[in-house]
């Protein structure tokens, strides 16, 4: 017995023994695999007739009378009928579980080559020739005032540096800007000054000039003058002058004078004693004198640092 199925997917009918109910079947159209009792429709009852069926009743009639009549004459003829094998139309079976088709790879043609428009090539306009306009006219600038002038610091009497020979010691006065050098000897004190000259004396006959007429401005000791100037030497940086100096109250008492002048880190500084008691004292001044270093630039505040020391 055999009963009708469809496919789920593209609805084609089939007739499938009843052996097959229940297995898979692949569509024999779109290949869709699907059980037999997925697609299962009732068969259709003979009892109920339409008017779409009569003719087929008439025609099965029509076709006995017709193989009836036909039999008739073969037996009156005596020959026997022939028996026609009619396939009947097969009806599509699904197969059983059959590997889907392999897949139609449909390979385009090729695209017609396409070419090209030809590129249109658009001149500019030359450019117009630019319009000379006069040159403005100068507009003088004041300039910037200069940059204002930093004075250097200027070099200081209290920043002398000098070695004390033995037995000396040093004083410096703010007020009078100069230096005193003094030794205790066993009779009286020896007494030396430096300070900035301000006399304008060039030379050491200048300087000598200057002595023979007691107008030096530098001499502070009143109490000894110049009597006689003995000895003038020019230095690398200055001048010497040496000579006797007389007692004020009594010419008879004489002592050794120097007045020594030096150019040292800009300033002009000068070197008095005038009541020296020998040679040899007189020449431990100069070389104390002479050893000065150049004075550094003034720190604005603070005291005057003292001398070196031995």
């Amino acid at each position: 017995m055999s009963y009708r199925i469809r496919c789920p997917n593209c609805r084609s009918a089939y007739s499938v023994p009843d052996a097959h109910r229940g297995k898979k079947l692949r569509c024999a159209r779109c290949q869709r695999t699907f059980r037999a009792a997925d697609g299962l429709e009732p068969a259709p009852r003979m009892g109920r007739r339409t008017h779409g069926t009569a003719w087929i009743w008439v025609a099965g009639a029509a076709s006995l009378l017709v193989v009836g009549g036909t039999g008739a004459i073969l037996l009156l003829t005596g020959n026997k009928p022939e028996l026609i094998a009619v396939a009947p139309t097969p009806v599509p079976v699904p197969r059983e579980e059959d590997p889907p088709a392999p897949p139609v790879v449909v390979t385009p043609p090729p695209p017609a080559p396409v070419t090209p428009p030809a590129p249109v090539v658009v001149t500019p306009p030359p450019p117009a020739a630019p319009e000379l306009l006069p040159p403005p006219a100068a507009v003088a600038l004041p300039l910037p005032p200069p940059p204002p002038v930093v004075a250097a610091p200027k070099a200081s009497p209290s920043r002398l540096e000098v070695r004390l020979p033995e037995g000396w010691k040093a004083d410096y006065n703010r007020f009078s800007r100069k230096w005193t050098f003094e030794k205790e000897l066993a009779a009286e004190t020896i007494r030396v000054t430096v300070g900035e000259l301000l006399d304008d004396v060039k030379d050491a006959d200048a300087c000598a000039t200057k002595l023979k007429r007691r107008d030096l401005v530098d001499v502070d000791d009143s109490e000894w003058l110049f009597g006689e100037v003995t000895a003038r030497e020019k230095l690398p940086d200055g001048f010497l002058v040496k000579g006797v100096t007389l007692r004020a109250r009594n010419r008879l008492e004489k002592r050794l004078g120097l007045v020594m002048v030096r150019e040292v880190g800009g300033l002009r500084l000068v070197c008095q004693g005038t009541a020296l008691t020998s040679e040899a004292l007189r020449d431990e001044v100069i070389e104390m004198f002479r050893a000065a270093l150049t004075p550094r630039p003034a720190s604005g505040t603070g005291g005057a640092p003292s001398p070196a020391g031995r």
